[in-house]
């Protein structure tokens, strides 16, 4: 007789509907970020031994010669283009901080709503991929036609 509450307990605890605690690892527009942040990285380490290599062609290069000042023109090109990629790299970090948040703020909602099973939303990914250029806009086909 007992054991009768217990198990009803048990069986009440295990069945309680809990929320995802990371549901931004089921975001697919946070992994695009997070391969973007990837790829700048290693754009970062490629820059910074082709800066490298050009500052020894600079070290090894003639007085007064063409190749010194295409050396000197290859270095200010090479560090323009790392300090793009580096604030591009700030850049997609800021944007996976906001999405995590975003994620976690809509995960929420649709937890409430009973709507866990249905997040991310397909249509919002789609609209970020429109947006990103990933997809073709649907309004520019049908102006072609």
């Amino acid at each position: 007789m007992k054991t009768f509450p217990i198990i009803i307990l048990i069986i009440f605890l295990i069945s309680c509907r809990k929320p995802d605690p990371k549901p931004e690892l089921r975001d697919p527009i946070l992994k695009d970020i997070e391969v973007m942040i990837k790829t700048e990285e290693t754009n970062i380490e490629s820059l910074k031994t082709e800066l490298e290599t050009a500052k020894t062609d600079l070290a090894n290069s003639a007085d007064q010669s063409m190749d010194l000042k295409l050396n000197r023109q290859k270095i200010f090109d090479t560090e323009n283009r790392l300090s793009k990629a580096n604030q591009m790299l700030s850049y997609y970090k800021v944007q996976q901080r906001l999405r995590i948040q975003e994620a976690r703020r809509s995960y929420i909602e649709a937890f409430k709503k009973e709507k866990e099973a249905e997040w991310p939303d397909p249509k919002e990914y789609e609209m970020y991929q429109r947006r990103n250029g990933i997809l073709p806009d649907a309004a520019k086909k049908k102006s072609a036609k």
